[in-house]
C-alpha cells in the first residue's frame, strides 16, 4: 500500500534541474512529502523551488560541505517541524524517512585515454561523494519516532537510503570504465550498508537505473585526443551513438515508477527502472551479465590485428549498447532460426541480438539468443501474449505494461494502416487513454460534435443535440469526438513507446494455438519469411478481430449471430458546397442510409446503402454519384479511401475460455450506429488489463478473471440489442415500411429530444452510464443511498492539491487500487478521530497494492481540497470510496462501516 496522506515524511535529494534527482525530489513533493533538495549550485534548483521545495548548498567531495547540510537539514527539522514547536530530536521532525543519494557524474571516454584524474574524480563523486553523505545522515536517519505513527509512542517503520546503481553494471557499454567500475562499487557498498544499517531502523535500497533522458550523458566530458587510438571513430564516441538503442526514458515517468516502488510498505532491495532495466534485472538473475563483455573479448583476441586501424574502426560495431554477440566461425552461414528476423529490434522485452561473424561484415538479426544448441532466450516465457495489435490491443498492452505484466503484442499487418475506419471517440476512451498520455492532445486533431441530425424529406426532424446535457458530466472530455482511427492508434502507439519503451510487433501472426492447464503453446510465423517461433504463455488474449484466431483455438466458445442483407459504400472525400452544419453528424433517412460525418482538415466520411448490392468493389464514380442525388450542386473533389462493406451482429457465448480471452471485435461485432464498437473494444481492454496482471502476480485466484466475462459480456449483449434495433430502424429499404417511419417519426420529435431521453442516450453513447453494480465484486457500504453506487465509473472533478489545481482522475494512480477518504463536515475532533482510526484499520488489514488520498472540504490543509467532489459522491458525513485500477467504483459508504468493508475486503 502507497502512503500519500502525511505530509510529516521528510526525505533529503541530490538533484538540479533536468536530472533524475530533480524529477524524484518534484514527484515526493507532489506525493504530499517535505523534500530538502541539494546541490553544488543552488541557483540550479529554481524549478524546484517553483513547487515549494527546500533547496540546500551540498558538495559531496567537501567534508565541511556535508557537515554543513546536515547541521542546516537538523535546524530546520527542528524549527519548521509541521506538528509544531521546535521539538526534541526524539520527536518527529527530527526523523529522516529517506535520503537519496543521487550525487554523480559521467565520464565518456575510452580507457586508454582515460586520465587517472579524471578516473579518481568520478569514484570520488560516485562513490566516495554517496558514502560520506549516508554516513553523515545516520543519526537523522535513525532517529524513531511517530513519524508514520497513529499514537504517539508507537514506533515508526525504517527509513530508506536508496544508492543509485546502474544497469551499466549488467551491460558494460564501452567507453564508460570510470562511471561503470563507480556504479558497481555503489551497488557493493549498499549490499553491506543493508546488513550494517538494519539494527539502526535504516533500510538500504539499490535503485538499478536504467536509460533516463537527463543532461548527465549530454554534459559528460567525452572529446577525443587527436592521437587516441580509437580516432577513427571518436565521432560515433562524441555523438554517442553506441547508446542509441539505450529506450530512453522520460525522467518524470521514470520517478513516478520510482517514487511509487519506494512508498510501499517493504520496497524491494533492487529496484529495476527505466529503459532495458527489466531486461538488464532478467540478465542478472539468470547470471549472464558478464556474457557480452566475455564474447567480445573472447572475439577481440582472436584478432591478430586488432590495434590496426580498421580493427579499430569496427571496435564501435560490435559493442552497442544492450546487444548480445553471437559468434560463428568465418564463411559460416548464420543460424537459420531467424523468426521475427525484421521484429526483433521493436522488442523491449529482450532487448537486441545480433550474429557477428569474425569478419563483421555483415550482422544479421535472429529470433532467439542461441550458442551452440543451448536456448538462452529468456522470451521464450511469458505472462501474456496479445494476438492483434488494433487498438483494443494496444490499449491491453498498455495496461499490462503499466502494470509491469512481462507480454508481447503481435499483429499479422505489416505496418498500420492508413484508412481512416472507426471514427466516432466516445467520452470514456478519451479518459481510458488519458491513463497513459495527455489524450487532450488526440482531442484536440479531432471534431467535436454534439450529436446527429437526423433527416427526413430533405428537413431536419430529429436534432440529438447532447451539448447541454453533456455540460453537467464531470469528465475533461464531455462530448464525442469525431476521429480518423490512423490518429487515435498513433496516440496509442505513441504511449506505449514513449511511456513504457515497447512496440507492436508487426507482420508475425499466430498459427497455431493450443492451451493446457499450465498454459498456452502458441506457433508465431513471420509474414515476411515464413519463418516460425515458438512461445509459451500462461494466457493469450485475443484482440484480432472477426476472424479470431484465438476464438478459433478454442473448442468451447461459439459465435453466434448473423450478417445483415444491407451492402454499404463507405468513402472519405472532401465535398464541395455542401452546407451540412460540420459540428454534428447527419443520418439522412431515406430508401436505405446515407451517413455524413464531417471530419478534421475538411474531410468528410460517406456512408451509403447500395440499394442494388454487387460484388464489385465501389468507384469514385458511384461515391459521387450518391452525393449529386442527393446534394445537387455539391461535387466530391479528392477521394482518399473507397471501399464496400457488410455488417455483422455476433457475439461470443464467453469471453474467456480458461487461458484464452477475448477483447473487442473478437468477442463482439455489430453495427456502427452510436459509434460503439472502437470504444466498447477500448472498456473491454481497461477491465481485463488489472485483472490479469493481479492473477499474474499471485494476488488473485484464476477464477478471477471470470469477473471480466461477468461485466463484459452483458455489456456486449446490451449494445448488440440496442444497436441492431436502431440500426434495421435507420437503414431499411422495403418502400412501404420506409413511408410509415418517415411519417411516424416526427410526432415522436418531442420525446426523442426531450431532456431525460437525451441523457439516456448520452449515458449510453459516452459510455459514462455503464455501470457493473451487479458484479460481484462491488460492495455497498450498509445504508448508504448516494448518488455514486459501487460498480459506477468513479466520477472526476477538480481538487486542489497543496497550491496546484488538478483532475481528481489525474492523481489517481491507475495501476493500483486507490483508497479515498471523504472528511465531510468534520465539525468535531471525533469525526478527526473516526478518520484516523479508519485509516489505521486499512493500513493494518488490507493487503491490495492501494494509493491512499484524503479529499477534505476545507481549505489551507496538508489534505487535498475539493468541497465540489463531496456532493458528487454523496458525502455529508464522513465516508470512503474504494477505486479499481480501471476507475470503476470497487466499494463505497459511510465511514462508521468501513469495518465491514474491510470484512467484504479481505
Amino acid at each position: 500500500m502507497i502512503k500519500e496522506y502525511w505530509t510529516q515524511l521528510h526525505g533529503v535529494f541530490r538533484c538540479s534541474d533536468g536530472g533524475i534527482g530533480a524529477a524524484l525530489a518534484a514527484e515526493f513533493q507532489l506525493r504530499g512529502l517535505r523534500v530538502f533538495a541539494t546541490a553544488r549550485d543552488p541557483s540550479k534548483m529554481a524549478g524546484l523551488e517553483a513547487l515549494n521545495v527546500e533547496t540546500l548548498a551540498l558538495d559531496v567531495t567537501s567534508e565541511s560541505s556535508i557537515e554543513q547540510t546536515v547541521a542546516m537539514v537538523r535546524e530546520r527539522l527542528n524549527n519548521g517541524n509541521r506538528n509544531g514547536g521546535s521539538g526534541t530530536d526524539s520527536e518527529i521532525g527530527q526523523r529522516l524517512d529517506f535520503l537519496i543519494n543521487n550525487a554523480g557524474v559521467n565520464y565518456i571516454m575510452p580507457f586508454s585515454d582515460t586520465s587517472m584524474s579524471d578516473l579518481r574524480n568520478v569514484l570520488n563523486t560516485n562513490v566516495i561523494g554517496s558514502l560520506a553523505v549516508t554516513q553523515a545522515f545516520i543519526p537523522l536517519l535513525m532517529r524513531r519516532g511517530i513519524a508514520n505513527s497513529r499514537n504517539e509512542g508507537e514506533k515508526a517503520g525504517k527509513s530508506t537510503v536508496v544508492m543509485l546503481g546502474s544497469i551499466n553494471e549488467v551491460f558494460s557499454p564501452p567507453y564508460q570504465t570510470a562511471y561503470n567500475a563507480s556504479k558497481a562499487a555503489v551497488h557493493a557498498a549498499a549490499r553491506t550498508l543493508r546488513v550494517e544499517l538494519a539494527p539502526l531502523g535504516i533500510n538500504c535500497v539499490t535503485l538499478m537505473t536504467g536509460s533516463v533522458r537527463t543532461k548527465l550523458f549530454e554534459n559528460a566530458p567525452s572529446k577525443i585526443p587527436e592521437q587516441s587510438l580509437y580516432s577513427p571513430v571518436a565521432d560515433k564516441i562524441e555523438k554517442r551513438e553506441f547508446l542509441k538503442d539505450a529506450q530512453w526514458v522520460d525522467a518524470n515517468e521514470f520517478a513516478r515508477q520510482v517514487v511509487n516502488d519506494l512508498l510501499k510498505p517493504t520496497p524491494k532491495l533492487n529496484i529495476w527502472r527505466g529503459g532495458l532495466a527489466t531486461v538488464a534485472s532478467w540478465l542478472a538473475w539468470l547470471g549472464w551479465e558478464g556474457m557480452l563483455v566475455s564474447l567480445s573479448q573472447f572475439y577481440l583476441q582472436r584478432r591478430e590485428q586488432v590495434g590496426k586501424m580498421n580493427a579499430r574502426a569496427e571496435y564501435n560495431r560490435i559493442l552497442p549498447f544492450s546487444k548480445r554477440i553471437i559468434l560463428t566461425k568465418s564463411g559460416h552461414k548464420p543460424p537459420e532460426n531467424t523468426f521475427a528476423s525484421a521484429q526483433e529490434d521493436r522488442r523491449r522485452t529482450i532487448g537486441y541480438h545480433h550474429v557477428a561473424a569474425f569478419t563483421i561484415a555483415e550482422v544479421s538479426p535472429v529470433s532467439s539468443l542461441s550458442l551452440g544448441r543451448m536456448s538462452l532466450s529468456p522470451t521464450r516465457y511469458l505472462d501474456a501474449l496479445i494476438v492483434g495489435g488494433g487498438p483494443s490491443g494496444t490499449m491491453l498492452a498498455l495496461e499490462l505494461a503499466a502494470q509491469g505484466v512481462v507480454f508481447r503484442i503481435i499483429d499479422k499487418a505489416p505496418q498500420r494502416s492508413n484508412k481512416s475506419r472507426a471514427l466516432i471517440i466516445q467520452p470514456r476512451s478519451f479518459e481510458a487513454m488519458n491513463r497513459h498520455g495527455d489524450a487532450r492532445r488526440l482531442y484536440e486533431k479531432g471534431s467535436v460534435t454534439s450529436g446527429p441530425l437526423a433527416w427526413m424529406n430533405n428537413q431536419p426532424v430529429i436534432d440529438i443535440d447532447l451539448t447541454n446535457v453533456a455540460n453537467y458530466k464531470d469528465s475533461e472530455f464531455s462530448l464525442p469526438c469525431l476521429l480518423s482511427q490512423v490518429n487515435t492508434e498513433n496516440y496509442l502507439d505513441e504511449c506505449l513507446k514513449e511511456r513504457y519503451g515497447r512496440e507492436i510487433e508487426h507482420g508475425i501472426e499466430a498459427t497455431s494455438i493450443i492451451q493446457d492447464e499450465e498454459g498456452v503453446d502458441v506457433i508465431l510465423r513471420s509474414i515476411d519469411n515464413g519463418a516460425e517461433e515458438k512461445i509459451r504463455a500462461r494466457y493469450v488474449v485475443g484482440a484480432d478481430g472477426a476472424h479470431s484466431i484465438v476464438r478459433k483455438s478454442s473448442a468451447n466458445i461459439k459465435f453466434e449471430g448473423d450478417t445483415y442483407p444491407q451492402e454499404f459504400l463507405m468513402c472519405d472525400a472532401t465535398i464541395k458546397n455542401l452546407t451540412l452544419p460540420r459540428d454534428r453528424y447527419h443520418l439522412i433517412l431515406e430508401t436505405g442510409l446515407l451517413a455524413i460525418f464531417p471530419m478534421a482538415g475538411g474531410w468528410t466520411r460517406v456512408m451509403a446503402s447500395r440499394i442494388q448490392p454487387s460484388d464489385a468493389t465501389p468507384t469514385v464514380y458511384e461515391a459521387k454519384s450518391v452525393i449529386r442525388k442527393r446534394f445537387p450542386g455539391s461535387e466530391i473533389t479528392d477521394v482518399t479511401w473507397v471501399t464496400n462493406f457488410r455488417l455483422h451482429h455476433r457475439i461470443a457465448d464467453s469471453y474467456r475460455d480458461d487461458r484464452l480471452l477475448l477483447i473487442g471485435d473478437a468477442a463482439h461485432i455489430h453495427s456502427p450506429v452510436g459509434g460503439q464498437g472502437l470504444n466498447t473494444a477500448i472498456q473491454d481492454a481497461l477491465n481485463l488489463g488489472w485483472k490479469l496482471a493481479l492473477v499474474l502476480r499471485g494476488e488473485r485466484p484464476e477464477h478471477f478473471l471470470d469477473t471480466f466475462n461477468a461485466e463484459r459480456r452483458p455489456v456486449g449483449q446490451d449494445l448488440l440489442a440496442k444497436t441492431d434495433r436502431v440500426f434495421k430502424f435507420v437503414s431499411m429499404t422495403n418502400p412501404i415500411a420506409v413511408y410509415l417511419r418517415n411519417w411516424v417519426f416526427p410526432w415522436l420529435a418531442p420525446y426523442i429530444t426531450s431532456k431525460s431521453t437525451l441523457e439516456n442516450i448520452y449515458n449510453f453513447a459516452s459510455q459514462f452510464g455503464l455501470n457493473y453494480r451487479e458484479s460481484s465484486i462491488t460492495h455497498r457500504g450498509l445504508g448508504f443511498n448516494g448518488p455514486v453506487m459501487a460498480g459506477d465509473r468513479a466520477p472526476d472533478g477538480d481538487v486542489d492539491v497543496g497550491c496546484k489545481t488538478q483532475r481528481l482522475h489525474n492523481i489517481l494512480a491507475p495501476e493500483l487500487y486507490n483508497f479515498i477518504l471523504f472528511s465531510g463536515s468534520c465539525r468535531n475532533g471525533t469525526e478527526r478521530e473516526d478518520m484516523e482510526s479508519a485509516l489505521a484499520l486499512f493500513e493494518q488489514r488490507n493487503t491490495d497494492r492501494a494509493r491512499i488520498h484524503i479529499i477534505v472540504q476545507e481549505r489551507g490543509t496538508e489534505y487535498i481540497y475539493s468541497h465540489r467532489l463531496h456532493g458528487t459522491y454523496g458525502f455529508s458525513t464522513p465516508g470512503f470510496v474504494y477505486i479499481r485500477p480501471d476507475g470503476y467504483v470497487a466499494a463505497i459508504g459511510n465511514l462508521e462501516h468501513v469495518d465491514e468493508f474491510l470484512g467484504w475486503l479481505n
